[in-house]
């Protein structure tokens, strides 16, 4: 394989050999073994705190609606937050990526695809972290369905993906204007309060429900609900409006999984 350079582009050409292929192997597992450390490096309890977090953050808001007299159950407030934190940590992972496409390997340019790979891969693996708890929460005491929990990780598995995507698509603007990344954030800690998070979407009304109709994150969680065996509005919605938000969802992740090597090119010194 050769890498052609010039200042409008770096494509490469021909074939992988099998010793190039090998080298991808070996740098997709550095490049993950990495990403691991940086999350558990400066916490004692390390990788637990991805399992843990969310179960202590829900049994946090289970007790405040409690004292509240809130009529959320609990099941659902589990599959809300956990969702939800799911949506959050891949649409932030996926904003500030471009401050290092590297893989951590300085002194070459390691391929895109590998690169790729091994954010994909670890996206997987902190999703399954971040649920399993919650996960072994309504197995074992509110007695959830196998079927509603086999849902409940496919959907979290693709919230993880899609918004890690939709988070690479708007990474570039991100480091342009740093001001955004600000302005997501407050997006999303008052959508964490405002969407269908801590109560499902029967608990809504008014303006209060149309506005959430036209959040993506509703139809993730209403449905893993509805397998949940949980009040859900899934089978109430328009499948036309529900269609076309996950498409344009799909649309934007496919868009930033897509430009990664471009992203990388325009990050260069060469660029």
């Amino acid at each position: 394989m050769k890498r052609i350079i010039n200042k409008k582009h770096c494509i490469e050409v021909g074939l992988l050999s099998k010793d190039e292929k090998n080298i991808d192997k070996s740098r997709v597992a550095f490049i993950l073994k990495k990403k691991l450390r940086n999350v558990s490096g400066k916490k004692r309890l390390g990788l637990a705190w991805m399992v843990m977090d969310p179960v202590i953050t829900s049994m946090i808001y289970l007790f405040v609606l409690t004292i509240l007299r809130g009529r959320t159950d609990p099941e659902s407030l589990f599959i809300g937050i956990s969702t939800y934190q799911v949506l959050q940590n891949s649409l932030k992972s996926g904003c500030i990526s471009i401050r290092d496409l590297t893989g951590g390997f300085k002194a070459e340019r390691v391929r895109t695809k590998t690169i790729l790979f091994s954010s994909i891969r670890y996206r997987c693996i902190d999703t399954l972290a971040t649920t399993s708890g919650v996960i072994g929460v309504l197995l074992l005491v509110y007695n959830i369905s196998f079927v509603g929990i086999f849902f409940l990780i496919v959907i979290s598995q693709i919230i993880g993906l899609v918004f890690e995507g939709i988070g690479l698509s708007i990474s570039l603007t991100i480091r342009r204007f740093p001001d955004l990344l600000n302005i997501i954030n407050l997006f999303l800690r008052l959508m964490f309060f405002a969407g269908p998070v801590m109560y499902p979407m029967v608990a809504t009304e008014g303006i209060h429900y149309k506005i959430n109709l036209f959040n993506p994150f509703t139809y993730f969680v209403e449905f893993a609900r509805y397998q949940a065996n949980q009040e859900s509005i899934i089978l109430d919605v328009n499948p036309l409006v529900s269609g076309l938000i996950l498409i344009i969802c799909l649309i934007s992740a496919y868009f930033g999984y897509s430009r990664v090597d471009k992203f990388r090119w325009r990050m260069t010194t060469w660029a």
